[in-house]
Parts: C-alpha cells; structure tokens; sequence
C-alpha cells in the first residue's frame, strides 16, 4: 500500500496517510493516537470484516480509498 485517504462525510474531515516501499512501523507516544484505527481502515478497504470499528465510525458514510504499488516493479497499481 502507498497511500490510504479516509473520508468521514459526516463530520467533513479527512485523513491521508503515505507509507514507504517496504515495511512501515506505526509508532507514537501516547495511546489513542489511531494507529489502530488507521490499520482498521486499511483492512476494511482491502475488503476484511472489521469488528468492533473504532468508537464513532460509521463506514457506509465514509469513503476509504487505498493506492497500491507493484512491490516488483515500484510502480503504480
């Protein structure tokens, strides 16, 4: 996954998220920061059935959208 953008249409706010070829450590300081709830998204755009969503998440009115790359070729999907 290059980039995931999550929609909430909801509340109008939006979050775009890019990772680098190769693996990505989510990190932070503090708890509650998403990390959980970022890789929620990604599963649930690559079609897994998430329970429970994160607090406040109502996915048939958010848009979760991923960019894939070809981890061969580094090139667009």
């Amino acid at each position: 996954v290059k980039r995931i953008l999550i929609i909430d249409h909801d509340s109008s706010e939006a979050g775009e998220y890019s990772f680098s070829a190769g693996p990505n450590l989510l990190v932070s300081a503090d708890n509650s920061q998403g990390k959980s709830s970022l890789l929620k998204a990604l599963y649930y755009a690559l079609g897994l059935d998430i329970k429970p969503f994160p607090k406040d998440w109502r996915p048939p009115k958010m848009t979760i959208k991923i960019d894939r790359y070809n981890e061969v070729t580094q090139e667009d999907v």
